[in-house]
């Protein structure tokens, strides 16, 4: 494929090794690749930036910082985090759990899914949290 033939073609870095770009700015400010689709705020809708001041990348989305990872890859996400489809997608794995769930009431439904393994019914069950007890309410 040539430079040419790519969709973005107005800026192609190429080598026939290691390669790539740099942004260099001073160790209190930040660097910047933007995405405009015309001024005022427009000029600024989409961002990929690194805060030098604070060590923190941010992905911003409709002007709005989507994504922030922090200089202890402490990752906060302004939106939810969905599965590409309904439920299709694990969160961790057998060999790589999650060590602790923090969360307000933790909402379970398998409703959709065809059944559970044990007698193939469904439910969709809130657990929330009192002082001494936990409740469950369907």
């Amino acid at each position: 494929m040539n430079p040419g033939d790519y969709y973005a073609k107005d800026l192609v870095l190429s080598v026939g090794d290691n390669g790539g770009m740099t942004i260099l700015t001073g160790t209190t400010h930040a660097g910047m690749i933007m995405f405009a689709d015309g001024t005022g705020t427009s000029a600024y809708r989409g961002q990929f930036g690194y805060d030098h001041n604070n060590d923190s990348m941010g992905i911003w989305t409709a002007a709005v910082n989507a994504l922030s990872i922090d200089s202890s890859q402490n990752a906060t996400f302004a939106g939810n985090v969905l599965p590409s489809a309904d439920n299709s997608k694990d969160l961790g794995s057998a060999s790589y759990r999650w060590a602790n769930i923090y969360s307000a009431d933790l909402h379970l439904s398998n409703e959709g899914s065809g059944g559970n393994e044990v007698d193939g019914t469904t439910g969709n069950w809130t657990i929330q949290e009192g002082e001494d007890d936990l409740y469950l309410l369907n």
